[in-house]
């Protein structure tokens, strides 16, 4: 048997249809602002990042396990702070081979 309609259906009924789908494939924004970083969280994270790198590192790797939206501020405070815990030692290192 087939599964054609038995009646046409009205432009009411088409309406009502298209809205249903639409709401259906949308997300709820509730959901994606809680795979949102907050900006006090990444402002906290990009301040540790330059100032000492080791507590950029941990609050990075907080947001890229538990806010997807948000992991590329993630990969940027892994490279700053990787970047100045390089180069931090490197200035370290040479200030104690002065000495």
């Amino acid at each position: 048997m087939s599964q054609l309609p038995d009646r046409k259906r009205q432009a009411d009924d088409l309406k009502r249809l298209r809205l249903q789908h639409a709401m259906a494939v949308r997300p709820p924004i509730g959901a994606i602002k809680r795979q949102m970083a907050h900006g006090f969280l990444l402002f906290l994270g990009y301040l540790l990042c330059l100032a000492g790198g080791a507590g950029g590192l941990l609050v990075a790797l907080f947001i890229a396990v538990r806010k997807p939206r948000s992991r590329h501020h993630a990969a940027l405070m892994f490279i700053l702070a990787v970047l100045v815990l390089v180069f931090g030692i490197r200035y370290y290192l040479s200030q104690a081979d002065a000495a």
